[in-house]
């Protein structure tokens, strides 16, 4: 990687246009450890999932989690694709409320797949500005012009330590879905050169966010052995999660939000960093945090 020094402090504009990348700056507040919730194939269930055996999830009992376990604690929420309700009555407000929803509870970036495009660029732009949610994923272009599309990755700075964040597309030439208009994806091995030029030599722990299956991670990640943990979003997972392929921690977290997931990362004294991951089921006897269900009635609403 190329060392640059970080000197500016805030939030800052990502382009990522022909190759050229700076990158956007999210400040989390001093601590000797970090929580990061993750989450992702909500699929727009912000009011949760009536599923066989029960419903589950749901934003307003993800807040009583928060809430009961980790108050006062230092953490931030990202997401890694699948955000999206296709339901063709209700499913683009269903899919703005997710977002809003995640947004109140400190999302910082989503990933963007192939599929959180069904409604097109224009919407996912819209529901992401918003919130004031930026949009991750390097290796969806522009078919045209060979442009990146979103943000290749976010970086932020918490106890003295570099935090880099990027996001990878499952490579599926032979799919189609609709909605995505001119923007395909490009393989995961051809971004790599760039990130590894771009993202802080000084990066002291590096995510990526994906919706890759266990099988084309097991033939990227050992290519890419400057990761430290990866989510997935993706079904196509044999292992049981939490895993490692070739030395990095592999996290598939619930899908549906039927669990609050996420990792606790702190540092030994030799700057190691050690995550340790998290899960607590949503079940129907979560009882839901009231203003974060009043919230959520109205938005679904429109209102």
């Amino acid at each position: 990687m190329s060392l640059r020094a970080i000197s500016a402090r805030p939030l800052v504009v990502v382009s990522f246009l022909f190759g050229i990348i700076t990158p956007i700056l999210v400040l989390a507040s001093e601590g000797d450890s970090l929580t990061i919730f993750v989450t992702g194939s909500l699929r727009g269930r912000a009011g949760g999932c009536v599923c066989p055996g029960g419903g589950y999830g749901g934003l307003d009992r993800r807040q009583t989690a928060i809430n009961n376990q980790f108050e006062g604690i230092d953490y931030f929420v990202i997401y890694f694709g699948g955000l999206l309700d296709l339901d063709p009555e209700g499913g683009q407000q269903a899919s703005l409320c997710t977002m809003l929803g995640l947004k109140r509870m400190g999302l910082k970036a989503a990933f963007v797949g192939m599929r959180d495009l069904f409604y097109g660029e224009k919407f996912l732009r819209s529901i992401a500005d918003s919130a004031g949610v930026p949009l991750i994923s390097a290796n969806l272009i522009d078919s045209r012009t060979g442009a990146a599309v979103f943000l290749p990755w976010i970086e932020f700075e918490h106890s003295a330590k570099l935090f880099a964040i990027t996001g990878i597309a499952e490579h599926q030439p032979e799919r189609r879905y609709p909605g995505p208009g001119n923007i395909t994806s490009i393989s995961p091995d051809s971004v790599i050169k760039q990130l590894r030029e771009t993202i802080p030599e000084n990066a002291d722990f590096i995510v990526l966010l994906t919706d890759m299956s266990e099988a084309n991670l097991r033939d990227f990640l050992p290519e890419f052995t400057e990761l430290d943990i990866v989510f997935t979003s993706s079904r196509k997972i044999d292992s049981t999660p939490p895993f490692e392929i070739a030395g990095i921690t592999v996290v598939k977290p619930m899908r549906d939000g039927g669990a609050l997931d996420g990792v606790v990362i702190t540092t030994s004294e030799n700057d190691d960093f050690q995550p340790r991951v998290f899960r607590t089921i949503l079940k129907e006897d979560v009882t839901p945090d009231v203003k974060t269900k009043n919230w959520l009635e109205g938005c679904l609403s429109g209102q």
